[in-house]
C-alpha cells in the first residue's frame, strides 16, 4: 500500500479536511468502522494539538500528515516545525474539571503506540494501530 500524504497549514478550520480524507484512505485500506474512528480521532487529536502547541494557535504554519498500512498494522505520522515538545507527557486520566489531556489519554488507550521525537526541525507525531488480521 503506498503512503498517502496530506501537507496543509496549521488553521483549525482544516480539521475537518484533513478527518475526511483520513477517513477516506482508511476505508480504501480496508479498515472497519471502529478501527477508522479511533484512528481518525487520534489524528485530529494530534493535528489540534500541533496547532495549540506547537504554533499557539498561529495559523498558516505547515503540517504534514502521512498514513501508512503495512501488514497488519497502520501508522499515521503528523509531522510540523513549530516548538519542540520538550517530553511526551504521561497517559493519564485527567481529572473531570481539566482543561487540558483528554485527547492525549485516549491516544493511549486506542492505539498501540504514540510515538513522538524531533529530528532536524522537524516534529513527529507517530500513532500505531496493529489491526486484527
Amino acid at each position: 500500500m503506498e503512503t498517502f500524504i496530506l501537507r496543509t497549514d496549521s488553521d483549525p478550520a482544516r480539521a475537518s479536511m484533513v478527518l475526511s480524507a483520513l477517513e477516506a484512505h482508511c476505508r480504501a485500506a480496508g479498515l472497519d468502522a471502529q478501527e477508522t474512528y479511533r484512528l481518525t480521532c487520534a489524528a485530529v487529536e494530534g493535528f489540534n494539538n500541533v496547532i495549540e502547541h506547537a504554533y499557539h494557535g498561529r495559523p498558516g504554519q505547515p503540517v504534514e500528515l502521512r498514513c501508512n498500512r503495512t501488514g497488519a498494522h497502520i501508522t499515521i505520522e503528523l509531522r510540523d516545525w513549530g516548538k519542540c515538545l520538550s517530553d511526551m507527557p504521561d497517559s493519564v486520566l485527567p481529572a473531570t474539571d481539566a482543561e487540558h489531556g483528554r485527547g492525549r489519554f485516549i491516544m493511549h488507550q486506542w492505539l498501540d503506540a504514540v510515538e513522538y521525537e524531533r529530528v532536524d526541525g522537524c516534529n513527529r507525531l507517530r500513532l500505531i494501530r496493529h489491526l486484527p488480521s
